[in-house]
């Protein structure tokens, strides 16, 4: 038998919108509904009068909207699926779509990680407000030796740039400074980069520069562990860090806190996967990011986003396996 995986992805993806186009399903209203509560205010289609949670200048800009939507979002998703008979054998979410990945592994409750992503975009955008001039940038055809190298080079001219994602062998992120990203463009192309991207992420996220952020979700992971409310995964929870499956609660928040300042492994987290016997990739909403790059990688492997195929499609080819 086939088996799966579900992917969650992170901030980037989000668009305008994402959460008034969720399936029209039970489970979404559930979430939606959960979410109001836990943030005391409308979320999804009842959101209307003041600035919407995924309105056009939050989904740009404000890294504290953007996370919690795409929490909402991947989750909403993954409950109708799994409302309908759906069990993925593994799950992997990519930076914050690592927190959607836990929930729907059973680590967390949605309230908690509601609650931690509100943490983590707080802190984060307090360190980096949008006018800071800080953000990440894409680097496509280049090794991620050479980009560390690269990096490495820039920091000694007193910029800060570091790699942040490795989401291919030749598509790495850096984040930093706007005159380092800047920098990072300039010698990239010299050195035979195809293009060069900055993000959508206004915040240099998965670097040294976050070790802060990191050591306070470390804390509020440490009080749920306390209390009772960090849980064994129902399926193995690809890590971030190292790339590999992790069915231990605790080693589960350790990598939730450090991965904010530490490189997002993806490339090998797909990777692992596939090695596992994975052959269906299914992205949950927004977007299709995660898709493209599993189908690159594995040609013989399935690859599919809700968001381009819809509900009845993704059931379809679940029920076919």
């Amino acid at each position: 038998m086939t088996s799966t995986a579900l992917l969650f992805p992170g901030q980037g993806a989000q668009r305008p919108g994402m959460l008034q186009h969720l399936p029209d399903s039970a489970e979404s209203e559930d979430t939606l509904a959960e979410a109001a509560d836990v943030l005391h205010r409308p979320v999804g289609p009842a959101d209307v009068g003041a600035e919407p949670l995924d309105g056009v200048r939050a989904m740009t800009r404000d890294t504290v909207a953007i996370q919690r939507a795409l929490l909402i979002a991947g989750t909403a998703v993954a409950r109708t699926l799994v409302g309908r008979g759906y069990e993925p054998d593994y799950v992997a979410g990519h930076s914050a779509g690592a927190y959607a990945a836990a929930v729907v592994a059973g680590v967390l409750e949605f309230s908690d990680a509601l609650r931690l992503i509100s943490v983590r975009a707080r802190l984060m955008s307090e360190m980096f407000p949008p006018v800071s001039g800080f953000g990440m940038l894409a680097v496509v055809g280049a090794s991620e030796r050479l980009v560390t190298e690269l990096t490495e080079q820039i920091r000694l001219e007193g910029l800060a740039v570091y790699p942040s994602t490795v989401n291919a062998p030749d598509q790495i992120t850096v984040s930093g400074s706007t005159a380092g990203l800047d920098r990072s463009t300039e010698l990239a192309v010299e050195h035979g980069a195809r293009r060069t991207t900055r993000l959508e992420v206004p915040v240099p996220a998965h670097s040294p520069l976050l070790a802060s952020v990191g050591v306070a979700l470390a804390h509020e992971l440490d009080a749920l562990d306390e209390s009772g409310r960090l849980h064994r995964p129902k399926c193995p929870w690809m890590g971030n860090i190292g790339g590999r499956a992790l069915r231990d609660p605790r080693q589960i928040a350790d990598d939730l806190a450090r991965g904010v300042a530490l490189p997002v492994r993806w490339h090998d987290a797909t990777t692992a996967l596939y090695e596992r016997g994975v052959r269906l990739f299914l992205e949950v909403s927004p977007g299709s990011a995660l898709t493209r790059l599993a189908a690159a990688a594995f040609p013989d492997a399935r690859a599919q986003s809700f968001d381009e195929n819809g509900l009845a499609s993704v059931m379809a080819l679940v029920h076919r396996l």
